[in-house]
């Protein structure tokens, strides 16, 4: 998901300022491989999620409030 700038984790959202989480261990799913003895770890509930071209500035005080932001 990093390579693919998509954020899944902790941010904060525009309309709310408290922080979301999805980051928990039943939004993650192990799949087993049965080809390997390795297991698959992946990810789940992508409803809060997004991709960095997408971030906005969510505070008020700022000039670009509302506007693009990557950090």
């Amino acid at each position: 998901m990093e390579e693919k700038e998509v954020n899944w984790g902790f941010f904060c959202d525009h309309d709310n300022l408290s922080p979301h989480n999805n980051f928990y261990v039943w939004n993650l799913v192990i799949i087993p491989d049965f080809m390997q003895s390795d297991n698959l770890l992946l990810p789940v509930d992508f409803d809060f999620a997004f991709f960095k071209k997408e971030f906005i500035n969510i505070d008020a005080e700022k000039s670009n409030y509302g506007e693009y932001d990557e950090i």
